[in-house]
């Protein structure tokens, strides 16, 4: 008879119980209930049993799944990211410094709606959106084939995500913040005296801050819906920055045609083109 048993080749002693494995690059990605995630090598050492833990999270959060987004092709500092869910609606994306610098690093965390249980991977656009949807306005490439992130909710909601470049973070977190002080677009964060209930009133994004490198598509999208940037960029210090962060985008090419004339119209008219296109629906 021909033995057909597993057989255990090595061993990794966990914190607690693993809730989700796959293995990325060469290595094993372990989400575990309690101690968040951990990057394992398995196989560089064939004499020894145990596997060697290369990265962990040193902030411990009850955890569900996650999914790597971005392209290590891409010429950009942090090239791939690893965005992981919790139970408490957070959204994490954890980057691996170069080797040697151990904890995983937090560049982004968001507050959902609700817990993202699976994320997935996607082409559900229609085919002739999927042909002419090029890669514009400072977007990063979700994965080397470019197809869309999913997640589903425990509440059997979906959200998009979609991943920024740093140009495109700073225009539309700039609308972000500026949206989330109009009475209009965000009534929730206004109390009975008709005070903002956010911190300060500076919409100008922090890049220290990982909670704003996330921006909330349900406020865009009621932007979008409203025609509010107007209104938004009432301010003229707050126009000429909106402007200055459109300039800023694919390093000009959506302005090179504008001068020093044109009319506010235009600028407004490419601010809506930027908003339909990251808010384009993938279902």
């Amino acid at each position: 008879m021909v033995d057909k048993k597993l057989k255990t080749a090595k061993t990794h002693e966990l914190g607690s119980p693993a809730q989700w494995m796959e293995v990325v690059d060469g290595k094993l990605h372990v989400v575990t209930s309690r101690e968040s995630l951990e990057v394992l090598d398995y196989k560089s050492d064939p004499e020894d049993d145990t596997m060697i833990r290369l990265y962990s999270d040193d902030k411990a959060k009850v955890s569900m799944h996650c999914i790597e987004a971005g392209d290590a092709s891409q010429a950009s500092s942090v090239q791939q990211i690893t965005l992981l869910s919790d139970v408490c609606c957070g959204l994490w994306g954890l980057w691996q410094p170069p080797q040697g610098a151990r904890p995983l690093q937090t560049v982004l965390l968001a507050e959902l709606p609700t817990s993202i249980r699976r994320f997935g991977r996607c082409r559900s656009r229609p085919q002739w959106q999927s042909f002419s949807r090029t890669l514009q306005y400072d977007r990063i490439r979700n994965s080397p084939d470019d197809t869309d992130i999913i997640g589903l909710g425990i509440d059997g909601s979906m959200q998009h995500i979609v991943l920024l470049g740093s140009d495109a973070w700073r225009l539309l977190r700039f609308i972000h913040n500026l949206a989330l002080q109009s009475l209009m677009i965000c009534p929730f964060f206004w109390d009975a005296d008709g005070m903002a209930d956010i911190d300060g009133s500076n919409p100008e994004p922090r890049n220290d801050s990982v909670k704003e490198k996330h921006v909330d598509g349900d406020i865009l999208q009621r932007c979008y819906d409203k025609h509010a940037l107007e209104e938004l960029m009432a301010d003229p210090g707050h126009y000429y920055r909106f402007r200055e962060l459109l300039t800023a985008l694919d390093q000009g090419r959506h302005v090179q045609s504008f001068t020093e004339s044109t009319s506010s119209r235009r600028y407004f008219e490419l601010g809506y083109a930027v908003l339909r296109y990251y808010l384009a629906p993938v279902i």
